[in-house]
């Protein structure tokens, strides 16, 4: 290890560049908050966009839908089991 006294940092620098690199950090994910919110702050009546399935319209042509609504629909239809016990209450 010849140049291992190369690499020895005073503490006080050690300190001062992790506070650059938390300060860069936060800028950088500043930049990119108000980036993606430009649309919405200064468009006028501007919204986030729906993101959900069930209330887009290429989706609903397509023939797809929300899993929840599927799922609760889904689990509202009787199955065979369901059926078959109703017709032996009935008899």
């Amino acid at each position: 290890m010849v140049f291992s006294h190369i690499f020895i940092v005073p503490y006080k620098y050690i300190t001062k560049m992790w506070y650059i690199v938390l300060l860069l950090t936060f800028i950088i994910i500043a930049f990119a908050i108000f980036a993606m919110a430009v649309k919405i702050l200064f468009k006028k009546g501007g919204k986030f966009p729906n993101g959900h399935i069930g209330s887009s319209k290429h989706m609903r042509q397509r023939g797809i839908t929300c899993s929840v609504s599927t799922d609760a629909r889904d689990r509202a239809k009787k199955n065979l089991d369901d059926i078959l016990k109703e017709q032996e209450l009935k008899n």
